[in-house]
């Protein structure tokens, strides 16, 4: 199993159009998976065709705006959004992780 963070999910849309995008994470696992998509973009495989085989680490509607994105024209844009996306995803979940145990406790008393 691939431990990736959202962080470093979120990150990968603004990153993956640098030739040494690998470099600038973190996170091992990811450096190697993106590592691994560049060569294979650079044997002329599509973005989208090669994340596909990365579905702990793309989730579907990550492929699927991907796909749209490469059809349309409109790759720019729809890693924008991406990235959007799970920016305001992982922070309400930091939101709600942190108000939880608050709201918990106040209720069992």
């Amino acid at each position: 199993m691939l431990a990736i963070n959202h962080d470093d999910r979120g990150r990968c849309a603004y990153h993956l159009g640098h030739q040494h995008i690998g470099e600038d994470s973190d996170n091992a696992t990811m450096r190697n998976t993106l590592g691994q998509l560049c060569d294979r973009m650079q044997k002329g495989e599509t973005f989208s065709d090669a994340i596909t085989d990365y579905p702990k680490v793309f989730n579907q509607l990550f492929c699927a705006m991907i796909s749209a994105g490469e059809k349309g024209g409109t790759l720019p844009t729809s890693l924008n959004r991406l990235a959007h996306y799970f920016d305001n995803r992982d922070k309400l979940i930091r939101k709600v992780k942190t108000r939880w145990p608050t709201r918990y406790l106040f209720c069992a008393s």
